[in-house]
């Protein structure tokens, strides 16, 4: 049995047995072992984020997931809901070739088939790490391997008195929705799988009274396209891997 088939199985196999108990019947005695069963998947060991970093991999409620470059293995990525910061070493010259692999569809991880790529990404990362990374891959569910940039630029009005109005993001499509947060003066970069997406704009400012508590001013969904209003929306795909959008103030 090869190596993917025997974690296939294996994985299998925890399912079956994951809510069954052991036993040992001794007479009229019940023996409960301590140590766990011998049978099921081995444990993962994933590797821990880096403190410093240009790049986080958000993913939403996946299991562990391999990151690599060029196909060779970077990180081995905890499963759940998580945002995972790491230093993709690269040159000036050269962009990233990203992969995204699921670590239970895949033989050894340090040679991945190209046939299971889960996500890919063409990116250009910053040489430098940092401490809060501006560029996020969001790694959903669905099926569509490719992926493109859409870049959110907010420049707030400095002449406003503090409190700073903020801004939150919602992007919606057909397979999830995510929010993400864009600080004035910063670009936000998304990685995300082509398709169509909807934007809606959140606007706030923190309360100055309730601390960690926010005011809500309101949101813009629409936008005028040819004189006519209509639902903000882009579409990323193979003709347009990356969009630019600057985001409105919230008095205009």
């Amino acid at each position: 049995m090869d190596e993917l088939s025997r974690r296939k199985f294996l994985k299998q196999f925890a399912v079956l047995s994951a809510g069954t108990s052991a036993f040992i019947f001794t007479g009229c005695d019940i023996i409960i072992p301590e140590e766990r069963s011998l049978y099921g998947p081995p444990p993962i060991e994933t590797d821990p984020p880096d403190k410093i970093g240009n790049l986080y991999i958000q993913t939403l409620n996946l299991p562990e997931l391999v990151l690599c470059d060029r196909y060779r293995r970077l990180r081995i990525i905890p499963g759940g809901e998580t945002r995972y910061k790491v230093h993709v070493v690269r040159s000036i010259q050269a962009e990233s070739e990203l992969e995204i692999f699921m670590y239970w569809e895949i033989g050894k991880v340090d040679t991945p088939p190209t046939s299971s790529i889960f996500k890919k990404w063409l990116v250009n990362l910053p040489v430098e790490a940092i401490d809060d990374p501006n560029y996020i891959w969001i790694i959903d569910i669905s099926t569509v391997k490719e992926c493109g940039e859409l870049i959110f630029s907010y420049f707030p009005h400095t002449e406003r008195e503090l409190p700073e109005i903020k801004v939150d993001v919602r992007l919606i499509n057909l397979e999830t929705e995510h929010i993400e947060s864009v600080d004035g003066g910063r670009p936000k970069h998304l990685g995300l799988v082509f398709g169509e997406y909807t934007l809606e704009y959140t606007y706030w400012h923190e309360d100055l009274v309730n601390t960690g508590q926010r005011i809500v001013l309101g949101r813009i969904t629409t936008e005028v396209v040819n004189d006519e209003e209509v639902p903000i929306w882009v579409v990323l795909d193979a003709e347009n891997l990356k969009i630019e959008r600057t985001l409105p103030n919230w008095e205009s």
